[in-house]
């Protein structure tokens, strides 16, 4: 933007959306409202890779939120009288195919929580996890047998458990003839760099975006290791990722 005002270059109508909240949920840009927008297309610099990533692919993603409930009793003194919804869950995400299904599709138990002290058998455990896919066939098996596996496990111990399902957002699959895709790649060339079209396990605002009609991708900004405690970002490929865009804009 810097660039664009002081040499005056021409380009693009041009739109710069700043979203808040997306790691909690895609929360801002679900919050948006996209008719206040113009523009069709969109680039976003949310992934890493190589410069010459376009994530031309990415999944859809159901949160499940379960509570299992048990009964409690006295762990020293009368134990068989009560059902231990930790031990519920347990054997329900054991049960779980869990992590990396196939190359679409993954699946996590992120979060689980319950007891209240070591002499009473737990009554109440909640556990949050989520699955994900970019073909919509596996997504909603790979949920059905993670609420199947909890239902099964609740029966056999007496317990009971309620579930919830939610929709966190949709996928999206782009290729080479998709017009973004190939505006994208186009500067990409123009400024040197040979495009790589990657599919993602990830969810961004793109997400959004696409499903509310537009066309929009992410591209590497470069960021290296990302979610970890060894995160970073190579200032040439920041550079890099700035030609890029720069180039998507004027052309």
């Amino acid at each position: 933007l810097t660039l664009l005002k002081e040499q005056n270059l021409p380009h693009k109508p041009l739109e710069v959306l700043f979203t808040t909240r997306e790691e909690t949920g895609l929360e801002g840009a679900k919050a948006l409202d996209l008719s206040r927008l113009r523009a069709k297309t969109g680039i976003g610099l949310d992934s890493g890779g190589d410069q010459g990533t376009i994530i031309a692919s990415a999944p859809a993603q159901n949160s499940l939120d379960a509570t299992v409930y048990g009964r409690m009793a006295h762990a020293g003194a009368n134990p068989e009288e009560g059902i231990n919804a930790i031990r519920v869950a347990a054997e329900a995400i054991v049960q779980m195919p869990l992590g990396r299904i196939d190359h679409e599709t993954t699946a996590n138990i992120g979060v689980i929580e319950g007891g209240s002290a070591t002499n009473i058998v737990p009554e109440m455990v909640t556990l949050r996890g989520e699955a994900r896919s970019r073909n919509e066939a596996k997504l909603q098996a790979q949920t059905l047998a993670m609420t199947e596996a909890l239902e099964r496990s609740a029966e056999a111990h007496g317990a009971r458990c309620e579930i919830e399902v939610r929709r966190m957002y949709d996928a999206y699959n782009y290729d080479e003839s998709t017009p973004v895709i190939r505006m994208v790649s186009g500067a990409m060339r123009s400024v040197g760099i040979e495009p790589l079209l990657l599919p993602t396990g990830g969810g961004s605002d793109a997400n959004v975006f696409n499903a509310g009609g537009m066309q929009v991708v992410q591209i590497s900004g470069g960021m290296k290791k990302p979610h970890t405690r060894e995160e970073y970002v190579a200032l040439e490929d920041m550079l890099t990722a700035t030609r890029v865009m720069l180039a998507c804009i004027r052309s």
